[in-house]
């Protein structure tokens, strides 16, 4: 086995993440039409879900929604948890 190939001591989270603000995003009052559409023209299927004061309140993925036989009309029965991090943090 190759063991510390690569040293992720030093990384941090403004390396290796896309800040918010260059996101698309989605609204939680948008309709699951807006967000399969929004994916179908972008080619993106992962959706951080934006609050009214721009901070990311969960996360949408569009395989959630396309696998759902029972679809639901709310986007909050597909809004995932979050963790976020300040830029500052070790990524590891």
């Amino acid at each position: 086995m190759i063991h510390n190939v690569v040293d992720y001591r030093h990384v941090r989270v403004r390396d290796v993440m896309v800040p918010l603000v260059q996101c698309l995003t989605v609204d939680p009052q948008a309709s699951i039409e807006q967000v399969l559409e929004l994916s179908s023209t972008s080619g993106v299927d992962r959706f951080p879900v934006d609050s009214t004061d721009g901070k990311a309140v969960g996360l949408v993925n569009v395989l959630d929604i396309l696998l759902d036989k029972t679809r639901s009309t709310s986007l909050a029965r597909y809004t995932r948890r979050i963790i976020t991090a300040a830029d500052g943090e070790p990524a590891y």
